[in-house]
């Protein structure tokens, strides 16, 4: 049994088309056999048919990602995207198509960004826990006024983490529509924009995958983070088929402003403080 290079499918015998996608396999046997040989389409309903994705210059062949494919079944099609998304970004954005829709990758984004805000609030909860529960062995009976205190501190932090999650949802969409559109802003100012904004939304989606790095301990969050730009920017580069620093301008250039503004909001907020210091 021999595979297609195309779109992965097993099929019997060593044809020179693929039965499945159409693709040629050996084009010296296709063209030997007919000259005009057209290739037989795909089966109906299947999501692997490879259409033909205008790029700058060429063509180039792009397929339906995992999570997007009915065949693939919804668990196996997501736990597949989340290992080419985290672990071969690269060819991941290279190789499949990310127009078409967006309704499914933004489900994707939101169990992947709900489950990653869940277990972050079970460590912060865990956190606070045991930090109350030494606390509480050490403080003397007369300031247990204070212990009260912080334990009331605790339980309005814990139900205000509940009342996130909740929210979270509204939060993620807000959330992908507002980066997906600051990227697709700056990819435009550098001409690198070669697909339309659902592409760049939909590389937004599947980038969240980097968020379950929030599983780690202290440090997941900040691992998520970086790591998620760093997918942001090959997803950008190569779903648009642009060079790699116009993906890192549109997905930096957001951030690097918002520094900016944060520090000439300090910077002038500390001058009013001054301002009114010297008046008195």
């Amino acid at each position: 049994m021999s595979s297609c290079p195309f779109c992965g499918k097993n099929f019997d015998g060593d044809p020179a088309v693929c039965p499945h996608c159409g693709q040629v396999i050996h084009p010296n046997t296709a063209e030997g056999a007919g000259g005009q040989m057209a290739p037989p389409p795909p089966p109906a309903g299947s999501s692997h048919d490879v259409p033909q994705v205008s790029g700058p210059g060429e063509k180039n062949s792009r397929i339906t990602v995992p999570f997007e494919d009915p065949n693939a079944g919804f668990f196996n099609g997501m736990f597949e995207t989340i290992k080419l998304s985290l672990f071969q970004p690269s060819s991941f954005f290279n190789t499949y198509r990310f127009e078409g829709s967006i309704g499914r990758p933004m489900v994707f984004a939101l169990i992947v960004g709900w489950f990653s805000m869940a277990v972050g609030v079970l460590w912060s909860l865990i956190f606070n826990a045991s930090i109350m529960s030494v606390i509480s062995r050490y403080v003397p009976n007369a300031e247990q006024a204070s212990m009260n205190r912080f334990g009331s501190q605790f339980m309005f932090s814990s139900i205000g983490s509940m009342v996130s999650l909740v929210l979270a949802p509204i939060i993620i969409i807000l959330a992908l529509f507002i980066m997906a559109g600051l990227y697709h802003l700056f990819l435009m100012m550098v001409n690198g924009a070669k697909r339309g904004f659902e592409t760049t939304f939909n590389v937004v989606c599947y980038s969240t995958s980097a968020k379950l790095f929030m599983i780690i301990p202290f440090c997941g969050g900040t691992v998520a983070w970086i790591y998620s730009l760093v997918i942001s920017i090959i997803g950008i580069s190569g779903a648009h088929e642009t060079d790699g620093w116009k993906g890192a301008f549109a997905v930096l250039m957001p951030f690097v402003l918002c520094c900016c503004l944060t520090l000439l909001f300090i910077m002038f907020f500390g001058a009013a403080i001054a301002g009114l210091a010297a008046q008195h």
